[in-house]
Parts: structure tokens; sequence; C-alpha cells
């Protein structure tokens, strides 16, 4: 089943429709017109999600690098109050309200400042400052709007963190229109259901946010507690830069019965589920349309069977 979204965004393949030469009898009829609704219904998905990718760009973009100030400013606000935050600015020489523009791009020196101004009054390493603000960069994310996005994007935390690479493309790329490019993550599930996670990042130092996004995911998204640490850290030449490379250990904490309480592997996930299914589900194909109102179904010949109510209204 194609996504709507991929082809919108430039992945349309050509079609490779052959026009008989003999004259047209009813069959050849019959494949025209159905090739004129495959093409009609293809041009309006293209349509459809190049205006809606347009208007999502023009209300949000660009927005991120403002935005994480302001995650910051929230964080600081909510749990030491607005006069630790005055605090900070004076310290890392902001006036208020330049610190966080929604719609300003704040470079790496910027927001370092923020952040050990912060470390020094609080009292905490700076190491605490980004794992803190790792956490709380998920509870803002829900809060902001991406919940439906973060919480559809896998059925465990092993995918989930495999799909960053992906959503972080497509939060620089697509939404954001920006030439970033934002840190990798690696999974390795481990024979005792725990995790491998290999992290890797231009920016040396902000490993500790890993730490803190991945505890709130598998509590928030997956009902579980995991507990992190840092195996191995070292520095690594890719391509032509230097990277660093980080791995850490996930494991799951016992909720007092002998077992975790949900997975965090696809595999021990897959472990869990029946032998055997039912059969085909006998799903109307109206109430399949209805719930699924942005699809498109071709058949082996690449003819379209049928589609969402949205695609052609």
């Amino acid at each position: 089943m194609s996504s709507p979204h991929l082809m919108g965004h430039g992945a349309l393949m050509t079609m490779p429709f052959a026009i008989g030469k003999e004259q047209p009898d009813k069959r050849t009829k019959n494949g025209a017109r159905r090739k004129a609704a495959t093409l009609k219904a293809l041009a309006s998905t293209v349509h459809f999600c190049r205006q809606r990718t347009r208007r999502r760009i023009q209300r949000k973009s660009p927005t991120m690098f403002g935005w994480i100030h302001e995650s910051f400013r929230q964080l600081v606000n909510r749990k030491y109050g607005r006069d630790v935050w005055l605090r900070i600015l004076e310290i890392s020489n902001f006036e208020e309200g330049t610190e966080c523009e929604i719609s300003h791009y704040y470079k790496d020196e910027d927001t370092m400042r923020i952040v050990n101004a912060m470390a020094n009054i609080i009292g905490v390493p700076v190491e605490e400052v980004w794992e803190a603000y790792g956490g709380f960069l998920i509870q803002f994310t829900l809060e902001t709007g991406w919940d439906e996005l973060l919480r559809a994007m896998a059925q465990d935390l092993e995918g989930f963190l495999d799909s960053l690479d992906s959503l972080h493309y497509f939060i620089d790329h697509v939404v954001y229109k920006t030439k970033l490019k934002g840190p990798s993550f690696r999974c390795e599930p481990q024979n005792d259901g725990s995790l491998l996670l290999h992290y890797y990042s231009k920016r040396s130092g902000l490993y500790p946010i890993v730490k803190g996004v991945v505890r709130e995911v598998a509590r928030r998204l997956y009902d579980t507690d995991v507990v992190m640490k840092v195996q191995e850290r070292k520095q690594e030449h890719l391509d032509t830069t230097v990277a660093e490379h980080v791995v850490f250990t996930i494991q799951q904490v016992d909720n007092g019965s002998g077992h975790a309480s949900r997975s965090i592997t696809t595999k021990s996930a897959l472990d869990m589920q029946p032998e055997s299914f039912p059969g085909p589900c006998a799903l109307p194909l109206r109430d399949f349309c209805i719930a699924f109102p942005h699809h498109l179904c071709f058949d082996r010949d690449l003819f379209l069977e049928h589609f969402g109510l949205i695609i052609i209204p």
C-alpha cells in the first residue's frame, strides 16, 4: 500500500502503461478508463499532499531552533521559577525576550552559555542539566502537538529508537526545510532482553540528552521503566568528519512480579504473539476506505483498485 505522503514528496513513479495499436475493443476502452481514473487519483494525491505540506511548513517554519531555547525556559520556569531563569539570562548575557525567539536560529555557543549558567546557578554538573533537559524535551514535545506522531512511530522502544533517524530527517528536511544533520541511532537487541544503543553525533558532550529522552519515552509511550548506562564512549572518523560514538546499555526495570511490564525489544514482543492467526479480515470495502482515508490500492498490473475518501472527495 503506497503512502501518499511519500508520493507527495517526489517518490512518485512513472507507470508503464502500454497503449495498443489495434482498434480499441470493449476491454481496451475499459482499460483506458481505468488508466484515466488511476492517473486522476494520483494527480489528486500529489496535489493534496503538496498543499498540506505547504500549509504545515508555512505554519511552523522556521521554529525549531528558537523552540529549543523555549523548551529550556519552560523547564527552568516550571521547576525552579522565573527568578532563576532571569539569573541565567544575566550570566549568559541574554536580554529577556531575545533568548527564545521562536523564529530565530541560535548558535551552539549561545545554547551552551545558557546550559553552563543553569548548571552554575543550580549547582549540578552540565551533564545532569542535559539529562534533565532530555526528559523534559519529550514532555514538552508531547504537549506541543507532536504526541500523535511519536505514539505512532513503533510498537516498542527498540522500534522507536531505530526510527529516530527518519524522524530527524522528516523534521529537518520536510517540516522545517533545513539542511542540518542530526544525531544517528542504531539498536542491537541482546539475548537477555536488553538493548545496546549506538549514538553518533558531530557534537561532543550531548549524549546525556539521550539518557533523559529514552527513559521518558519508555515511561510515557511504552509504560515501562528502564535503566541506562554508558558502556563505551569514543571518537570515530565518519566520512570526512569526526563523530562522537557512545554505546548505551538499556535494561528494563523489574516490576516486582519477576518480569518487566512490557517488552522493549521487537523480538520479545513477537515471541508473545499467537502462532496462528484468523483468516482474512472481512472488513467491508466502504468501511476500509473510511478507516484509511488517504490510501491508494493497486493490483499487480498497477491498475487502481480503490482509494481513500479524501483522495477524490
